[in-house]
């Protein structure tokens, strides 16, 4: 078995909630890993404090920022283990009470086992094209990423092959967002990545796969 999606759920938080909450309701019988992306505009300071999954503390693997013209920031949080099973809530807690709109999305994940992140990347500031090659080590791996960028709308933006677009969600003003993942799993190095004109950008993007499990030596034979 290699790695599947098994649900996403995505939320846009347009207030000032603070822990910002959604419930993952899908893809939740038995999942081994889960994955949750951020993005937001309007500034590119680090706005989240840690990201919880079923009360199940997450790790952060990415972030990247754009400094220039129209700021931005793009997070990537994983779990990998210990993954509560049915419906959970995804808490982000938060710096402040900002005002600035935040997307999010989260995934589940199945497997045959637990779940780690192989290689993660990304690109900051002003790109063409932004895409990012991770390296596999012959394991069978699945891509996932997260674009913020400072093209008006999602239809500026173009997925890259074998990657499946995960939400249209625009934010209100001159600047979007886009999460995507890889659309069959492989063993080869891949470059993930989106089409799109030179903006600004703050683009973050992980390879997840199964772990390895290495059989313990013998201990001695039996006579």
């Amino acid at each position: 078995m290699t790695v599947t999606v098994a649900g996403i759920v995505e939320n846009l938080r347009t207030g000032t909630t603070d822990p910002w909450t959604w419930s993952h309701n899908t893809g939740t019988t038995s999942p081994e890993g889960v994955v949750v992306m951020i993005c937001h505009g309007t500034e590119n300071t680090d706005l989240v404090v840690s990201v919880t999954y079923g009360g199940v503390a997450m790790t952060r693997i990415q972030t990247n920022q754009d400094t220039t013209t129209e700021p931005g920031r793009s997070y990537i949080y994983f779990l990998g283990s210990g993954v509560p099973t049915g419906t959970q809530t995804v808490s982000v807690d938060l710096t402040s009470a900002t005002t600035t709109d935040i997307f999010g999305i989260s995934y589940t994940l199945d497997g045959a086992d637990n779940l780690e992140v192989v290689d993660h990347g990304g690109v900051d500031n002003n790109a063409a094209n932004p895409s990012v090659t991770l390296s596999y080590g012959g394991r069978t791996c699945m891509a996932f990423s997260i674009l913020y960028s400072g093209l008006t709308d999602q239809t500026s933006l173009t997925t890259g092959a074998n990657c499946t677009k995960d939400s249209t969600t625009d934010f209100s003003g001159n600047f979007t967002c886009a999460p995507e993942h890889q659309t069959t799993a492989g063993s080869s190095d891949f470059a993930i990545g989106w089409t799109a004109a030179t903006d600004d950008v703050a683009y973050s993007a992980i390879a997840v796969s199964e772990i390895i499990v290495v059989p313990l030596p013998l201990q001695g034979k039996m006579m």
